[in-house]
């Protein structure tokens, strides 16, 4: 008889538990040792449990939701895979789809308002040396790479940015250290599942006309609620709904880029699975 695995996945992206008492629960719940407990507790966000089985993971939700946190469990085979990020510069919005302008060849790509399913918002820490530390396996499996947007570079462009995105740097190759805080916007769409990113700074706003602003951070405020205007179904992260001014949280900063894409591939996952009974567009 063929055995199916599940995920349990919190409703909101921060721990409401402590690691330890996190490992606790899974040792219960699992045959697992308590230092792997402590170990899969500490790197758990969003994701708090992967390729259980599905007694072991309804009994997670249920000792989870006994600590007042609401969860639920999605098989692994249904799980959202995340594919690799199109970095973009330009779009504009009709009436029916978001055109969303691709490479500088001029390639357009038409999007369906009802098919964007979740859009996120936040500051991403990004050192110009080291690597950005991972979240282990939770994401194993359903996130898709980063491909740095080379301009002009076609083939030789894909070259760089493979060799860009593996190279270890060091304090030999970049002696000093860079900290920057830029401003991304991640859309998911479905039909088929693609991932696009706007970062606020590297962005052509003429799109926006009359809207236009005279400053980055306003045109980027604009063109979020332009699109989600137009996305009354999609789920907004919690950095969007700070940028709109629907929520007063000051938690859209994000150590690095890894842990936003983690953070959107969990909210791609409570966008497509959470039951109607759990219904709570809040992240």
């Amino acid at each position: 008889m063929e055995t199916f695995y599940f995920a349990v996945i919190q409703l909101e992206w921060e721990r409401k538990i402590k690691p330890p008492e996190l490992a606790n629960v899974l040792v219960e719940i699992s045959d697992i040792l308590p230092a792997d407990a402590l170990i899969l507790a500490g790197r758990a966000k969003g994701i708090v449990g992967r390729n259980l089985e599905e007694e072991k993971a309804e009994k997670l939700v249920n000792r989870l939701k006994e600590l007042g946190i609401d969860a639920f469990i999605v098989a692994e085979s249904r799980l959202i895979k995340i594919p690799k990020v199109f970095e973009i510069t330009q779009v504009k919005c009709l009436s029916d789809n978001l055109l969303i302008s691709l490479g500088l060849a001029g390639e357009v790509y038409p999007v369906k308002w009802n098919d964007i399913f979740s859009i996120s918002c936040g500051y991403v820490r990004k050192v110009t040396k080291g690597k950005d530390p991972s979240l282990g396996q939770a994401f194993g499996g359903i996130l898709g790479t980063h491909i740095p947007y080379i301009p002009g570079g076609g083939v030789l462009g894909i070259g760089i940015a493979s060799f860009i995105s593996s190279r270890k740097w060091t304090a030999e190759n970049l002696p000093r250290e860079k900290t920057e805080y830029p401003l991304l916007m991640d859309i998911i769409i479905k039909n088929p599942v693609a991932r696009f990113r706007i970062e606020s700074t590297r962005f052509a706003y003429a799109t926006l006309g009359s809207k236009m602003k005279p400053n980055t951070l306003d045109n980027f405020k604009e063109l979020l609620r332009e699109i989600s205007s137009h996305t009354p179904q999609a789920y907004l992260g919690r950095g969007a709904k700070m940028l709109l001014g629907e929520e007063k949280t000051q938690k859209i900063t994000f150590p690095n880029l890894r842990e936003f894409d983690c953070y959107n591939a969990w909210l791609a996952q409570v966008a497509a699975h959470q039951p109607k009974k759990l219904n709570k567009n809040y992240k």
